[in-house]
């Protein structure tokens, strides 16, 4: 892949958007999560278009793909207006869609669902409930004094698998509260949800309640819906052995 640099940075310049085609009406609508990117899925895109017979579109969240500090006044609402048009565009083709999100991305693709005539959503590592320190309510007071952290450092057999994907090494510490807004509109809309859905979380996630999946179970109206807990101690999924 090739990389520019900007502001000091690491830019993957292919990961604006993945697209994957097929011939049928089927397809894969996925959404990436805060600070990451299209990329966010590794090879799933692949497996899906194959297995399925199904087109795919990943596009890149506003603020990302550039540098860290373009997330700086970015709220929850702001990340609405893209990806429904693109998601209305896909509709509008006849397009039988599967929604798909990782992270902040599983919270966006959730209250998608409540709104658009999907066929189904799956959602993974969505932080419906967050662990300490994350639901403390600190981050207001600690945005004062730093607004980019540190990611945590990935092991061998994870660099292995992420030296293909894109996305910023910092965090940033509006993050939470974006997160903590998608959880108070989805409140209010995950009783609209009627399609089929799959929730997936693992055991030991450091941000993430594993109870989140069981919360969104018990909040939908799906008749078809499935929860799944991973017993592991990673956010990420999708570079763990048992991904």
């Amino acid at each position: 892949m090739a990389f520019k640099k900007k502001g000091g940075e690491k830019i993957d310049v292919k990961s604006k958007e993945i697209k994957l085609n097929s011939k049928s009406k089927k397809e894969f609508f996925l959404i990436h999560g805060y600070t990451g990117s299209p990329t966010n899925f590794y090879d799933l895109p692949q497996y899906l278009n194959k297995r399925f017979n199904a087109n795919i579109i990943i596009p890149a969240l506003i603020g990302h793909n550039t540098t860290v500090n373009d997330l700086d006044n970015l709220n929850f609402k702001d990340f609405l207006p893209s990806l429904e048009k693109e998601l209305k565009k896909e509709l509008n083709k006849g397009r039988e869609i599967v929604l798909g999100g990782y992270s902040f991305g599983g919270q966006l693709a959730l209250y998608l669902a409540s709104k658009y005539p999907v066929k189904g959503v799956f959602n993974i590592s969505t932080p419906i409930k967050l662990k300490f320190p994350y639901n403390s309510g600190l981050e207001g007071i600690l945005g004062l004094f730093k607004k980019y952290w540190k990611k945590r450092k990935l092991t061998p057999y994870e660099k292995k698998l992420d030296k293909n994907s894109t996305h910023y090494d910092l965090a940033h510490i509006k993050g939470i509260s974006v997160v903590k807004r998608a959880n108070r509109y989805l409140k209010n809309c995950l009783n609209l949800i009627k399609v089929p859905c799959l929730s997936i979380q693992t055991k030991r996630d450091y941000l993430t309640d594993y109870r989140s999946s069981s919360f969104i179970d018990q909040h939908i109206k799906s008749k078809i819906k499935k929860s799944v807990v991973i017993d592991i101690n990673t956010h990420d999924i999708f570079i763990s052995k048992e991904r």
